[in-house]
């Protein structure tokens, strides 16, 4: 009988994810091999650290391994892997990973179950809370099948949510958003299907999450929007007009979302970031915000990830069960947009100021925002009229700044709309069980170390020549 963890299609499945990782975050030289640290749910076997950590060179001392089940954690325990190894589940770990101050540059979810409610708030534990530091690797392993009850529905909402136009309305027993007209006739015509739509839709979950970064758990970016300073307090008020209306906020829809407290289930519900998306929107047209600097704000508040890089692929395992497997390089992008981390300060009145530190910039944004090379035309509040504003000083101060701001949105936004507009098929490795298609693969595609010198050796990973010595 095949081995359900060292087969062929699995091994084959390490050996391209050792090529990911190797390509796009170590060859790079972000971060020294030796420094990287991993964290991973190694299987009872530990074939995960021997078959690729350890081709890829790094410590094992960096690897953090868990594993829920007892026996699998006494096996590897007696293994001595020289791991640091945790018994528990992987939720528990990603919960509390960034009170503890951890983080890591490679986080692998080879989680062999199906794609549920708490798998999404894992991947938004870790885009929110920045558990791959400023860039790093997400792997994920789900099963490709067995949906049912509200983690079918969550696809199913996600998907349209995703793919459809969308208005927001109050909160209710409902989701937080209803399609547009134009949205339910394309949904009415493109209905969901789970054996269809199911890949696709799990990887632009992940994608869709990694880019709205820290607003998936983390309400304060949108608190100030709704005149809120205080997180909790706007938690609490909203509660308590739920009771005022003789509504209970324990049977609403976002209560059932798992979170760490109420601020969270609430945010988890991909519908109140559709809610607070659009009113982030409206405030920044309402003031003739360029729509460079809604972008700006965006990058600089969420501290979202973008990627760099996307693989998928999918095998069958040696039970005839579907495997969907993803690779996401993740960055951040602070070399570009640091320099702009002060370009945005709200005040006392719950307005958004512009270039808060350079002297007289707050208020000539406040009646201008529409910016020209050598002028600002925009929208007087207090006169509610259109106004032209001559400042040749401060536009010799803002203008480079501007400039800069401008080339930065400009560049992650192509990089955003290229994550959207990628084709995820997925690359059909073959059935574990299939003696036929193993033998499609030569040893050399089943070694990790092979197949790098392989690739070396074609040029489809580039090495750096040495210089001859005179």
């Amino acid at each position: 009988m095949v081995d359900e963890y060292d087969n062929w299609a699995k091994q084959r499945s390490r050996v391209l994810t050792g090529a990911f990782l190797y390509v796009n975050h170590i060859q790079p030289k972000y971060k020294p091999v030796g420094d990287m640290k991993i964290l991973c749910l190694p299987g009872a076997k530990g074939h995960e650290i021997t078959k690729i950590y350890d081709v890829l060179g790094i410590k094992r001392s960096n690897i953090f391994g868990v594993e829920h089940h007892q026996e699998s954690f006494e096996a590897l325990r007696k293994s001595n892997l020289g791991i640091e190894l945790y018994h528990g589940s992987l939720l528990e770990v990603l919960e509390n990973a960034k009170s503890q101050g951890r983080s890591w540059d490679i986080i692998s979810m080879d989680l062999k179950s199906y794609f549920t409610r708490e798998s999404r708030y894992m991947i938004q534990l870790i885009v929110s809370d920045h558990l791959l530091g400023r860039r790093g690797t997400l792997i994920t392993n789900f099963l490709g099948k067995r949906e049912q009850g509200v983690h079918k529905e969550m696809l199913e909402d996600i998907f349209h949510a995703i793919k459809h136009p969308l208005v927001p309305y109050g909160v209710n027993n409902k989701p937080l958003f209803e399609m547009t007209p134009q949205g339910m006739k394309i949904a009415a015509e493109e209905p969901f299907d789970l054996k269809h739509d199911r890949s696709e839709t799990i990887t632009r979950i992940i994608i869709e999450a990694a880019k709205r970064g820290r607003v998936e758990l983390d309400l304060s970016i949108l608190a100030p929007f709704y005149k809120q300073h205080d997180v909790e307090a706007w938690v609490a008020e909203l509660k308590e007009d739920l009771i005022t209306r003789g509504l209970d906020f324990k049977t609403m829809a976002w209560y059932q979302f798992p979170g760490r407290n109420d601020a969270e289930k609430l945010a988890t519900s991909y519908y109140m970031g559709q809610q607070g998306s659009f009113a982030i929107v409206d405030y920044f047209r309402d003031r003739w915000f360029p729509r460079e600097f809604l972008h700006l704000y965006t990058y600089l508040e969420t501290q979202c990830y973008l990627p760099r890089a996307i693989e998928s692929e999918k095998y069958t395992s040696p039970k005839g069960a579907p495997m969907l497997t993803d690779r996401f390089f993740l960055d951040q992008f602070e070399e570009e947009l640091n320099p702009l981390a002060n370009f945005f300060a709200w005040d006392d009145q719950f307005e958004l100021c512009v270039l808060p530190n350079i002297e007289g910039a707050s208020s000539f944004f406040k009646k201008a925002y529409r910016l020209r090379p050598n002028n600002a035309i925009g929208f007087d509040l207090e006169k509610n009229q259109k106004v032209k504003i001559m400042d040749r000083r401060l536009n010799a101060q803002i203008q480079p700044i501007l400039r800069q701001a401008t080339k930065t949105v400009n560049r992650l936004s192509h990089i955003s709309k290229t994550s959207k507009d990628i084709s995820l098929d997925r690359t059909f490795i073959g059935s574990a069980a299939s003696e036929h298609a193993e033998q499609r693969y030569s040893p050399t595609d089943l070694d990790l170390t092979d197949y790098l010198q392989e690739l070396k050796r074609t040029g489809t990973i580039k090495t750096k020549r040495r210089k001859r010595r005179r």
